[in-house]
């Protein structure tokens, strides 16, 4: 990233962070580099989905971040998406195949991320990036295309770094914000677990191997194999 000095000056906090984040950032004077924003080495991001700011920040605030970068705006925290790994891209692939399949003639329509998904809660506005999200409430999408309703289904791809948000920051989130269904597949554990919140929450595990079945969405099922068999 390169910025002005005056830039800089105006928002050093907001680039201190990021630089601690793991960016670097270069500062520029009359359009030439002169110099450097670099974070401590132990203090850059290790974690794919890593908090952004240790600060409470509110949702104008976080609606103003416009970098190029992907974020996730859970509880007033911020966390900075990187990009994913090769085995969560290749399992996502094959599980919108399937979707797209079952969806092919349903009012329901599955989209993959990155998709910004916006909940309001009675406590708060939350962001999130959901790997799959299927969405029948489909006229809660504005005149720009974005989406403020509350997906039927979700699906998160764990990954070691992911792993705690996505199983019980967001597991809660979806839970408190209306979601029916809620998939986590674990491509390390070859394994699938399915949450269903309509009443009463209820988990289903799937090893591999299993058919997959949705809970929700009858007649939705997906052979495990074809998301842990990967090619690569």
């Amino acid at each position: 990233m390169r910025i002005s000095t005056s830039n800089l000056q105006n928002n050093f906090g907001k680039y201190l962070r990021q630089a601690i984040a793991g960016r670097d950032i270069t500062i520029t004077k009359n359009d030439r580099d002169v110099a450097r924003l670099v974070g401590i080495e132990d203090n850059k991001v290790k974690e794919a989905a890593e908090i952004y700011t240790s600060d409470y920040v509110t949702y104008e605030e976080f609606l103003k971040l416009d970098d190029g970068n992907r974020y996730e705006y859970i509880d007033g925290q911020v966390y900075m998406l990187s990009a994913p790994r090769g085995d969560h891209q290749y399992v996502s692939f094959v599980l919108s195949v399937e979707f797209a399949k079952y969806f092919e003639d349903k009012s329901c329509q599955p989209f993959s991320a990155p998709f910004d998904v916006t909940f309001i809660t009675d406590e708060n506005t939350h962001v999130v990036q959901p790997d799959i999200s299927v969405i029948c409430d489909l006229e809660k999408f504005d005149k720009e295309y974005n989406y403020l309703g509350t997906p039927a289904l979700v699906v998160e791809i764990l990954s070691s770094n992911t792993a705690k948000k996505d199983l019980y920051d967001k597991a809660k989130l979806y839970d408190l914000a209306g979601v029916k269904e809620y998939w986590i597949i674990d491509i390390k554990k070859k394994q699938a677990i399915l949450y269903n919140y309509e009443e009463e929450v209820s988990m289903s595990v799937y090893k591999y191997g299993e058919i997959i079945v949705s809970t929700y969405f009858e007649g939705l099922e997906v052979n495990s194999r074809l998301l842990f068999d990967l090619p690569i």
